[in-house]
């Protein structure tokens, strides 16, 4: 394996010059590219490569893990899990190989198998603090912001330079409303890593929408938003229209506001159309949006589906 899977925890909602109208409608996303290649795989080429594979080769954990990050790059998360699942009857011993079937399940929105993957990565090598940080995403996912807390803390303490793991913590505190512990998050996180989009966009959102007037700035904002603009252009295109709408309605600028909320409606995935639409009529009434904070549980709930760590 040439890298674990890791998982950016974003707001779901969420110059430098910008245009003044969204991206031409003909623009669209890019797709992934292969991580231990520098190419496109198709489903049908992976399919090929471990029809022919040689004996020795169908013997070799190593085989099926690269063939498993091909299927990834194509979004083929089923045949990535097989591939993995393969991998593993082979050699149970894989830290990192049940990580990364655990982001696949994840991204499959198999959260119960994406912890049990993650518990058991980390059963092998407690140390893994990637395996921690995927962990800490699902749990916030499923609003157990405790235990989310609990593994990006953790994964912090083995590596501290853990940039996503500072971002992620920083969005379950803002979610949290624990602004300035998500506010400092950010800045850590960009401090080991000034060019990461995903953070850049975290903290815009948190400028431009914070309930508490004292996070807010609206021009820092943004500055934040537009400087991930020009680093992935619209590679990211929900997260990356939803932090600049939010950032041009707190500067009071509605009408691009609404240009850019109109592309996040577009966008948005279908569980968060609703939210993103309201959120559209919310600019056209001249009104900027403040983030909404959710309550801390008191108690860690044993759930079913979430297997103890």
């Amino acid at each position: 394996m040439d890298s674990s899977r890791l998982l950016p925890n974003r707001y779901p909602l969420a110059p430098l010059s910008l245009p003044s109208a969204p991206w031409p409608q003909a623009r669209r996303p890019r797709p992934l590219r292969c991580r231990a290649a520098r190419f496109l795989w198709s489903t049908a080429a992976v399919a090929a490569a471990l029809a022919l594979a040689a004996p020795a080769e169908a013997r070799d954990p190593c085989f099926y893990n690269d063939r498993a990050e091909q299927y990834e790059s194509v979004g083929n998360f089923d045949m990535a899990i097989a591939c993995y699942t393969q991998s593993l009857a082979l050699d149970p011993t894989q830290s990192t190989a049940y990580n990364n079937r655990g982001y696949d399940w994840y991204r499959k929105q198999e959260y119960g198998k994406a912890i049990a993957d993650y518990n058991q990565s980390l059963a092998i090598c407690p140390n893994n603090a990637a395996a921690l940080g995927n962990r800490g995403v699902v749990y916030d996912d499923l609003h157990d912001h405790e235990r989310a807390t609990a593994d990006f803390n953790q994964a912090l303490a083995i590596d501290p330079n853990f940039a996503m793991a500072y971002n992620n913590r920083g969005a379950t505190n803002s979610t949290l409303g624990c602004f300035a512990q998500a506010e400092a998050d950010f800045r850590q996180a960009l401090a080991i890593c000034p060019d990461d989009p995903t953070t850049l966009e975290n903290l815009a959102f948190l400028q431009a929408t914070c309930p508490d007037a004292r996070f807010r700035d609206g021009q820092r904002a943004f500055a934040s938003a537009s400087r991930a603009y020009q680093l992935q252009g619209i590679r990211d295109p929900y997260f990356t229209a939803n932090a600049l709408a939010a950032a041009y309605a707190e500067c009071g600028d509605f009408p691009k506001a609404i240009l850019w909320q109109a592309k996040t409606v577009e966008f948005a995935p279908t569980a968060d159309t609703a939210l993103q639409s309201a959120r559209l009529e919310l600019f056209k009434q001249g009104h900027p949006y403040r983030s909404k904070v959710e309550k801390r549980a008191e108690t860690i709930p044993p759930g079913p589906v979430l297997p103890a760590p």
